[in-house]
Parts: C-alpha cells; structure tokens; sequence
C-alpha cells in the first residue's frame, strides 16, 4: 500500500495517528479528489497542524461554495415537499456528509438524491414544476406513468 493511500485511509477511518512520512503532498490530494475525500483530508490536516497545499485549499474552497449552494436547494425542496405532505427521504450529497462528517462541505456532490414514493411522484413533479425545476426529458402524463414502471429516477 502507498504511504498516499495509507494516510487517506486513516483520514477515513478518523484515526488520531496519522504519519505523513514518505508521502507526496500531491499524489496524496490527487487520491482524495479521487475518492472524493479531498475537504476531509484538508480538515485532518488542518487539525494535525500540516500546512494544506494550495491545490487543496482552491479545490475545497470551490467545493464548499458549490455546496452552500446545493444546501440552499435541499433545503427549499425539502420545505416544498413537506408543506404538501409528501414523504421524503433525502440521500447522499450534503446530507450524507452532514451525518457522516457533521459538515455537508467535506464531500463534493453534483447533485440531489431524494426518494420518493413512485405514487406520490406525479404530485411532487408537479409541484417542483410550478417552483421552476423541470425534469430533463420532457414527458406526457402517460408516458411518466410508463417510465415510472420499469425506472426508479427521474433527473429534473
């Protein structure tokens, strides 16, 4: 195992010995933007009292502004859905970091998961609508009752 690898997993499993010798700084933040684990590594290092490379600080800077933005989201969907009583169950992004981690900026995300009942999926479609979300493929009412019989994601 690399002392790159060896290190993020320690980081991973919040060890509290961490040993940086042998490894390269930037091998070390390529594995974590890799894996995704790139705003924890900063966070371990800041507590160890390591100097974080530049690269690092750029890509988990961008990161949390990304996320802040995807948080503001979350919650305003989560507020619309529950005002009309629909269930929910929001999964991975910044709610998985945010249990994980109790940060929703130390993971990057692209998007938002959100578990639906297939039911209930129409009224929560119409509802996102009339918020301005539109689904990528555009589809007849027919045609969204066929698709939600053989898929379980719709990407709006």
């Amino acid at each position: 195992m690399s002392p790159e690898l060896a290190v993020l997993l320690a980081v991973a499993r919040d060890e509290s010995v961490i040993s940086l010798l042998g490894v390269n700084p930037e091998k070390l933040v390529s594995l974590a933007e890799r894996h995704g684990l790139h705003g924890l590594l900063r966070k371990r290092l800041q507590e160890l009292g390591v100097s974080v490379p530049e690269s690092l600080e750029k890509r988990c800077a961008h990161d949390a502004h990304n996320g802040r933005i995807f948080v503001v989201e979350l919650v305003s969907v989560c507020k619309l859905l529950e005002s009309e009583d629909i269930p929910f169950l929001s999964v991975k992004g910044p709610a998985l970091s945010r249990r994980l981690y109790g940060d929703s900026s130390l993971r990057p995300y692209v998007d938002l998961d959100i578990f639906i009942a297939k039911s209930e999926i129409p009224r929560a479609l119409k509802i996102l609508e009339n918020e301005g979300w539109t689904p990528v493929d555009t589809l007849s009412q027919n045609q969204l009752v066929n698709y939600l019989q053989s898929e379980s994601e719709l990407t709006l």
